[in-house]
């Protein structure tokens, strides 16, 4: 049976927002708020505003991993971050630094877009001369313009795809940091590419389907509204299920996301696949150090390790007895008889 799938989370999500209190889902509207009303009144010093909505949406995290794992949430747990400086400094930290490198991987794209922006201003691809076809000038502008846009937009791509893989491996960045005390942020960001591996196409399904039906049933309202007489009607319907998809999505996403971090924490080891992962490449690397060593000892020259040593000389034999000293020996026998 398949662990840890989109639709388990999305029954699993539905499942507690029947079941549990609404507290939680209060937090989170609370959340938003405050989130908008630090930004607000922080707006012209974005120094104070970052830390205060990273502080929240930790919180929000928070709310939510309690929330799955069938725990009381309260009014404390929105604002956990800011239970003491340490605490603070480390989370709040942690937060930041993820979005400061998920922002890296957008700066190629905003340059890019930035320089076509000026290069179509400044040579005029628009200009009436461009399309006259005699200005042999204006068009070969034009074509190089085509071309460099071209190169961008598939440069963008690739930086977009990037951002979008590294945004959900650092997804349960904020998890690990609220729940457990003991992590640093640089080992809480390991944590998470342990745990998203093999799941981020699930992880990204979680945020991409709600999307897609949403923009698709404003779209429908959208071109509905456009109808004489009772347009105002479906206009008044779209704008009260935005409303409602502001309120709701946050905490069904939200949920569904901790549960994915719950199943993925908790998972027996034949679904732990970066372990897995991890083994397989620590058997390969074996099979390649055999590897290696075999061919090593198939070419390389013969030489003899443990060279013979000399043999010792061998000790000179005992001279015979001379035969002067054995005659005098008899002589001296028969003048003792």
């Amino acid at each position: 049976m398949p662990y840890n799938t989109l639709f388990q989370r999305f029954r699993h999500a539905f499942h507690l927002i029947k079941t549990r209190p609404k507290t939680a889902w209060w937090l989170i509207i609370l959340a938003t708020l405050a989130s908008v009303l630090a930004a607000a009144l922080c707006g012209a010093v974005p120094i104070l505003a970052l830390p205060i909505c990273a502080g929240i949406s930790v919180g929000v995290f928070s709310v939510c991993l309690k929330t799955v794992e069938l725990e009381d949430v309260g009014a404390c747990d929105l604002f956990a971050a800011f239970r003491d400086l340490k605490t603070a400094k480390r989370v709040i930290g942690g937060v930041l630094w993820t979005a400061l490198i998920l922002c890296v991987w957008l700066i190629p794209v905003i340059l890019l877009l930035g320089i076509g922006a000026f290069a179509i201003a400044g040579l005029g691809l628009f200009h009436h001369s461009f399309f006259d076809h005699s200005n042999v000038f204006s068009a070969a502008n034009g074509f190089g313009i085509a071309v460099f846009m071209f190169i961008a937009v598939i440069v963008c791509c690739v930086f977009e795809v990037v951002f979008i893989v590294k945004a959900l491996e650092y997804c349960f960045v904020p998890f690990i940091l609220a729940e457990r005390e003991d992590v640093s942020p640089f080992d809480a960001w390991k944590e998470s590419r342990k745990l998203t591996y093999g799941i981020k196409g699930r992880l990204f399904g979680l945020f991409a389907i709600p999307s897609l039906i949403v923009s698709a049933i404003s779209a429908v309202l959208s071109l509905l509204s456009a109808i004489p007489y009772i347009g105002g009607l479906f206009l008044l319907v779209s704008v009260a299920f935005l409303l409602a998809c502001v309120a709701f999505l946050p905490y069904f996403e939200g949920l569904a996301l901790a549960g994915f971090y719950v199943a993925a924490k908790n998972a027996p080891p034949q679904f732990r696949l970066y372990e897995q992962y991890e083994r397989m490449r620590e058997e390969e690397k074996q099979r390649k150090n055999v590897y290696y060593q075999y061919n090593q000892y198939q070419y390389q020259p013969y030489v003899n390790q443990n060279p013979p040593q000399e043999q010792p000389a061998p000790a000179p034999e005992p001279e015979p007895p001379h035969e002067e000293n054995q005659t005098s020996g008899d002589e001296e026998s028969e003048e003792t008889k």
